[in-house]
């Protein structure tokens, strides 16, 4: 359900839909409220400026919206970009990597 409200609602392509509904749905363990609520705000406004362009360029849903399962908030080396925002945004996004705007560039794994 909260995949189709994603897709018809917010204009998610179908690959990130049930990633989104995922988070959307309740935090990582160990994640605190405010960085979590903060994760929404940042997954939301990186989907609405580069959905289309994340999809095409072949990102999948665990390399942007992903964490460790066991350990989110200790393990960066296996945290999506969106985590790392953290209220910055994304200036250009290639097929290798994303650039947030205080210069940082988030690389693809693989």
């Amino acid at each position: 359900m909260r995949e189709a409200i994603a897709i018809e609602l917010g204009g998610v392509p179908e690959v990130y839909a049930s990633a989104c509904a995922g988070v959307l749905a309740h935090a990582p363990p160990e994640v605190p409220l405010e960085r979590w609520q903060r994760f929404i705000n940042d997954a939301g406004n990186f989907l609405d400026q580069w959905r289309y362009v994340a999809e095409r360029l072949g990102w999948t849903a665990e390399e942007l919206f992903g964490v460790h399962p066991e350990a989110p908030m200790a393990r960066h080396d296996r945290v999506g970009p969106l985590w790392m925002l953290q209220g910055e945004r994304v200036v250009a996004l290639t097929a290798t990597g994303a650039r947030l705007a205080g210069g940082l560039t988030f690389y693809r794994k693989g």
